[in-house]
């Protein structure tokens, strides 16, 4: 991660003399500032262009009020959809979902957002199990 370092002068109570104190401020991932050695070693550590096996995935849901059961009952009529739950909380739904292959996910993703209810969805992938 890429990381900046800013010196600052403050004075010491003690002395009242200035002393230089770095300021740590992490910088986004995605910035363009980002070196292209860094994303290499990225992208060679975590290969996003095909995966080798079953993808699996949290998926999390808001619903709009009172469609709660109807979405939860669509949701779990679609294959790749392995377990799903109604919670309490910032998020209505939480779904477990399984997939052989990117695409087949990609698509899941979008069914699940087609679904009537679903105001919004946050997918998060399983890296290790």
């Amino acid at each position: 991660m890429n990381h900046k370092f800013i010196q600052t002068k403050t004075k010491c109570s003690l002395t009242r003399a200035p002393i230089r104190m770095p300021i740590f401020i992490p910088t986004p991932y995605r910035a363009r500032h980002v070196s292209k050695k860094i994303l290499k070693k990225y992208e060679a550590s975590y290969p996003t262009s095909s995966w080798t096996t079953m993808a699996l995935a949290f998926v999390l849901i808001k619903i709009k009020l009172g469609h709660e059961k109807e979405a939860l009952g669509r949701l779990k009529a679609i294959p790749t959809v392995r377990d799903a739950y109604e919670v309490y909380g910032v998020y209505d739904i939480v779904l477990k979902v399984e997939a052989d292959s990117r695409k087949a996910f990609q698509q899941a993703v979008a069914v699940i957002r087609k679904v009537a209810g679903v105001r919004s969805t946050l997918t998060m992938i399983v890296i290790k199990e």
